[in-house]
């Protein structure tokens, strides 16, 4: 059995702000590995919300979603 692609969403354009998670299309909104909610943002160039492998810039990646499987409750906010 394969898994189901990794999806990530952009929360914005800073840094770490790259999300592993799921659409929720009747709400608008992403639930994020790391435990986040919010609105994505659309891609550049036309390209939707989401993209599916590998991002192009690991440091725009949640060190969180990077960590943690999907599905896992995260511990919280880091401090």
């Amino acid at each position: 059995m394969s898994e189901a692609p990794v999806t990530w969403y952009l929360r914005s354009i800073g840094d770490q702000d790259t999300h592993r998670g799921v659409l929720r299309p009747a709400e608008g909104t992403v639930t994020a590995a790391c435990g986040v909610t919010f609105v994505p943002r659309l891609l550049p160039f036309g390209r939707g919300l989401g993209f599916s492998g590998d991002p192009p810039d690991p440091g725009q990646v949640c060190p969180a979603c990077a960590d943690l499987p999907f599905g896992l409750p995260h511990p919280g906010p880091a401090r």
